[in-house]
């Protein structure tokens, strides 16, 4: 993008590379709501839940990211 041109096959492979960061992130998601619902505690919950939050806006980002990049491969 710098020199005004895109390579389609570079986008590809970082599209490819943030795919895997977003299953990353779902599995990562995943096991922490299974920690929650194996450890109700209050406690647990209240630490559970920002970091849920922030795996939620990361893997938003992650799908926003892949999206741009899915438009630089045609």
């Amino acid at each position: 993008l710098s020199t005004g041109s895109v390579d389609p096959a570079a986008a590809t492979r970082l599209r490819e590379e943030y795919e895997q960061l977003a299953l990353q992130a779902a599995a990562v998601e995943l096991r922490l709501e299974e920690l929650t619902t194996v450890f109700p505690s209050p406690v647990i919950q209240r630490r559970a839940a920002p970091l849920l939050a922030q795996i939620r806006a990361i893997e938003h980002r992650i799908a926003t990211v892949a999206r741009l990049l899915s438009l630089l491969e045609n």
